[in-house]
């Protein structure tokens, strides 16, 4: 089974949103200098976010959200704190029965998401959003 990062990989390769030489380069950097592909992409220039956030979708099987076209829920704001928030890139987006649906940029962040369950008492469904998209909806 392929790696999450093989898949994103294949995934930005095969919709031609990079070419394998600027993935090369990519991949160079987060080798030597460590840090997220995903944000090496986007601060070189290489990959829009938008674009990103749609592979990451594809390749990881969860939807992504435009947190810039809702209108969130003020009640559920405080079930997570500002802080936490923050720290995570995590947005509460709806909360049915004991399952909170939440807007994050990494959706596999394990400690993320075991923090917010353990804080809310709820049960969490990751959804894809911008780190812009959050930080805005965060500061509202």
């Amino acid at each position: 089974m392929a790696s999450l990062k093989d898949r994103i990989v294949s995934v930005l390769l095969a919709r031609k949103i990079v070419t394998k030489e600027q993935l090369d380069q990519a991949l160079a950097i987060q080798s030597s200098q460590g840090g997220s592909l995903q944000k090496i992409l986007i601060e070189k220039g290489l990959v829009k976010e938008q674009d990103l956030l749609a592979t990451l979708s594809e390749g990881l099987g969860i939807p992504p959200i435009a947190l810039s076209r809702m209108k969130l829920n003020p009640d559920l704001r405080g079930l997570i704190s500002r802080e936490l928030a923050t720290q995570y890139q995590v947005v509460p987006v709806s909360c049915i029965g004991k399952t909170m649906t939440v807007a994050m940029s990494d959706p596999l962040n394990v400690f993320a998401l075991d923090t917010v369950a353990t804080v809310t008492g709820l049960s969490i469904n990751p959804m894809l959003a911008t780190e812009k998209e959050i930080r805005d909806a965060i500061d509202l």
